[in-house]
């Protein structure tokens, strides 16, 4: 069935979603994610890869098998192949990979950028440049030459990023825990430990048109002891 889920973030503190280069010549070593028009955001990829962490997280604790991520070889299809001996290649899928695919399977869902959609207020902030220090884990002391400075969102500014998730799953139980794990994010980026990134997270399913009700007992059907 075809899917649209609505997401919305709501980040409390400063954000850095590392960008992966450094401005050397401002002496910043981690700059933020940004789009071509320097409009601060969340990757697509980020948004699926805590999704996935959660919902495992959810199957698990209710007992439902699934497959050993991230290792690819531990990973649908294996997994049931080597544990199971399951011949038919569609019953060799966990319930996580149907959803987000394995490095075998592409998912059927595609998760867009989240962008600061706040109209043209995201332009009335500058980010800020957060110092920091390494700590020797070993020795419990601040180790010599190891000051760093990080790009975030302002500490005050709680931006709001919006985006979606579409594409199709295979039923009710699919989308109830989707949106069931994206209620149970916390916080995106670098540097959690450190008081960045913590968010609130709320979602709006546009399609299907399914109640609360019909949601709650769609996830019940996890707990009855079906599986993969």
């Amino acid at each position: 069935m075809k899917v649209e889920i609505q997401v919305t973030v709501e980040v409390q503190t400063a954000l850095c979603i590392g960008s992966g280069v450094s401005a050397s010549t401002l002496g910043i070593d981690r700059l933020t994610l940004k789009n071509h028009n320097g409009n601060l955001l969340i990757p697509g990829s980020a948004l699926k890869g805590k999704l996935r962490m959660g919902c495992e997280q959810i199957l698990k604790t209710l007992k439902v098998r699934i497959c050993q991520s991230p290792n690819p070889a531990s990973m649908c299809p294996h997994y049931f192949w080597i544990h199971d001996n399951r011949e038919n290649e569609e019953e060799r899928y966990c319930p996580i990979c149907e959803i987000f695919g394995s490095p075998w399977s592409e998912s059927p869902l595609e998760f867009a950028d989240l962008v600061w959609w706040d109209g043209e207020e995201w332009k009335k902030h500058k980010t800020d440049v957060r110092p920091g220090i390494a700590i020797s884990r070993s020795r419990g002391v601040v180790e010599e030459d190891k000051l760093f400075y990080t790009e975030t969102s302002p500490p005050d500014a709680k931006p709001r990023f919006a985006g979606d998730i579409h594409g199709y799953l295979k039923d009710n139980k699919q989308i109830a825990l989707m949106l069931t794990g994206l209620k149970d994010i916390r916080a995106f980026g670098n540097s959690k430990s450190r008081g960045l990134g913590w968010s609130d997270v709320s979602c709006d399913l546009i399609s299907p048109d399914l109640t609360d009700e019909e949601i709650a007992d769609a996830m019940k059907g996890w707990t009855n002891g079906q599986n993969t």
